[in-house]
């Protein structure tokens, strides 16, 4: 697996932020490429249910929020 680092805004609920997203490339087999993104963000600081309180369990949601993308992608035919 290759590593790499993704760096750029990421806007969620109205807040934007500067974000590194580490992702891997699994494979290559000539025409298809298999990445794979493994990472957390926390919801608070997106302002995602910051005041929302369970009534009966305190902590009942997490504040970080797992986030796993397994993309596989072709090249396009038409591009030489």
């Amino acid at each position: 697996e290759q590593k790499f680092m993704a760096m750029g805004n990421f806007t969620m609920h109205g807040v934007t932020k500067e974000i590194e997203l580490p992702f891997g490339v699994m494979g290559e087999d000539g025409n298809t490429v298999s990445i794979r993104i493994i990472t957390s963000i926390n919801r608070i600081e997106y302002q995602v249910g910051h005041n929302w309180q369970h009534s009966a369990e305190s902590n009942f949601l997490g504040d970080e929020i797992n986030v796993r993308i397994f993309l596989w992608t072709k090249k396009d035919k038409r591009a030489g």
